[in-house]
């Protein structure tokens, strides 16, 4: 996973919520973002920070806020019943350069998730 860093930003650490209550955890307590935790994980989370897709169709701007704003309320959510979920977060697909560039760096991601045999929600 390494190998890819330059494709990708980490998460922001303040997104990861902790209740501190041993009696109830959250989901910011159980997702992992170190890289040394991807080998384990199940589920991987990869945001899409951009807007220059809405740009270009005339929408309006926004959604390179987005993956941040799913975290910040995900991650409050209760793991009842998740607790032996392996979770990941990969960070962010990189936003520099063209659209086009933007949506290689992140198909390379995309792609080397699934051939890891992950499954992949993009934000």
């Amino acid at each position: 996973m390494n190998h890819l860093q330059h494709l990708r930003h980490d998460p922001l650490a303040t997104l990861f919520y902790h209740r501190d209550d041993p009696n109830d955890r959250r989901l910011g307590e159980l997702v992992k973002s170190d890289t040394s935790a991807y080998a384990a994980a199940e589920i991987v989370l990869l945001g899409y920070p951009h807007d220059e897709g809405s740009h270009r169709n005339r929408a309006r701007a926004g959604a390179a806020a987005a993956p941040n704003a799913i975290r910040e309320q995900f991650y409050k959510l209760t793991i009842l019943g998740l607790e032996t979920l392996q979770l990941f977060d990969l960070g962010d697909t990189r936003p520099e350069g063209t659209l086009e560039e933007i949506h290689v760096r992140h198909q390379t991601l995309v792609q080397q998730v699934i051939s890891d045999g992950k499954r992949l929600i993009v934000l």
